[in-house]
């Protein structure tokens, strides 16, 4: 498969991955290194709908590890989607990353059409954000991911890989998840704009997801997929947090796609890897 896809947050701990594996699959990437303000004419809105390609893909989202403040949360994870999915030319179809935490946590398995219930900013900001979904050109993907980073390490597993390997580290057994890896995403991603390029319908939110584990059993994967020493001790946190969601699309146990993202990381700098097609404007 070859053409262009727009991937805004090519630097991140999905955007990264999604540019490294389509341009793997044959795509030529391009991307914007202009920050989203907000304005009318803002820069990064105005290089997606400029660009040649037909698929745009949000992978930009502010967490709370990185920043509480709500105009941050809600300029990333609200605004910014929302003029995105307004902004597009009529052929371009949008791909929005959303999240579990629009869901408070208090019971799981969550079914795709529940109206989610996160009171705190990060998850309302998330909720606003998925509003894109009524257009019809995007196609939102609400799952909780696991990666690595190319930076500081915000993410779970960023965390996990940065701890001293000879101090114990806890492990959740009352939280509990049902994610995916970033690379799984990525994977996803390509098999969509497959579908799309064959003619077929899509769905404008959609949960893949894996079986139910807790915290302390998905830090036992990390551990066992990236080969690390950690002792990972269960114990209880104070509040139970059950964010699963019920899956419209199974994927491989987390274990598989773990080993898998690890396969990725320490492979060998393929061409691709090396020279990625990836052409920034500004």
């Amino acid at each position: 498969m070859s053409g262009s896809v727009f991937v805004a947050g090519h630097r991140g701990m999905l955007g990264h991955m999604v540019t490294r594996h389509l341009t793997e699959k044959g795509y030529t990437v391009r991307t914007s290194d202009a920050r989203y303000g907000g304005s009318a004419a803002d820069a990064l809105v105005a290089s997606a709908r400029a660009s040649d390609a037909r698929y745009v893909v949000n992978c930009i989202g502010r967490i709370w590890q990185k920043s509480m403040e709500p105009a941050d949360l809600f300029l990333a994870n609200a605004l910014f989607p929302v003029h995105l999915a307004q902004k597009l030319r009529p052929d371009q179809h949008l791909f929005h990353a959303s999240t579990d935490c629009v869901f408070a946590g208090d019971r799981g398995n969550y079914a795709v059409d529940d109206a989610p219930d996160a009171e705190d900013e990060y998850g309302v900001s998330k909720q606003l954000g998925e509003g894109v979904a009524r257009w019809p050109n995007v196609s939102v993907l609400r799952v909780s991911i696991v990666g690595t980073d190319l930076g500081g390490g915000h993410g779970l597993l960023g965390w996990f890989l940065k701890q001293p390997q000879d101090l114990p580290v806890n492990g959740y057994v009352n939280h509990f998840w049902n994610g995916i890896t970033t690379l799984e995403w990525a994977r996803i991603l390509v098999d969509r704009i497959e579908r799309l390029e064959r003619g077929e319908a899509h769905s404008p939110l959609t949960q893949p997801g894996t079986e139910p584990i807790d915290k302390y059993t998905l830090l036992c994967a990390f551990r066992d997929a990236f080969g690390t020493r950690h002792e990972i001790r269960p114990v209880e946190a104070a509040t139970r947090i059950d964010r699963t969601l019920a899956p419209t699309e199974r994927r491989a146990p987390i274990a598989e796609q773990l080993s898998a993202l690890a396969a990725e990381r320490a492979g060998p700098a393929a061409p691709s890897r090396a020279e990625p097609r990836v052409e920034i404007g500004r």
